[in-house]
């Protein structure tokens, strides 16, 4: 498991590609569901587990130096926004895909 690096600007471009990363196995997930492509599902759920759970402890250890952060670089804290924010519209895409392709079963 990969640890947040200490450099303000370092952690918030670190934060920002595992957001992107995550966001786009939801999204590979999400086809894969619409597909029906059991393998793909698998083997992205699996990915999703993995870095959902990293990035799980990445943002809590985010949060704990949050206030040396606040003086960071205004346009990588606007682009961490923006990668956390698409990465919360692909979970709840994630989710409801879910619940739908679970009432079709």
């Amino acid at each position: 498991m990969s640890s947040l690096p200490d450099a303000p600007e370092k952690a918030i471009k670190f934060m920002i590609q595992k957001a992107e990363t995550l966001a786009e196995v939801l999204e590979r997930e999400n086809m894969a569901l619409a597909r029906n492509d059991a393998v793909s599902f698998a083997i992205a759920q699996q990915e999703k587990e993995h870095l959902a759970a990293e990035y799980e402890t990445l943002a809590a250890a985010f949060a704990e130096k949050r206030q040396a952060l606040l003086g960071a670089n205004t346009v990588l804290l606007d682009r961490l926004e923006k990668a956390q924010q698409d990465l919360k519209s692909r979970a709840e895409d994630n989710t409801a895909m879910m619940e739908r392709m679970q009432k079709k079963a």
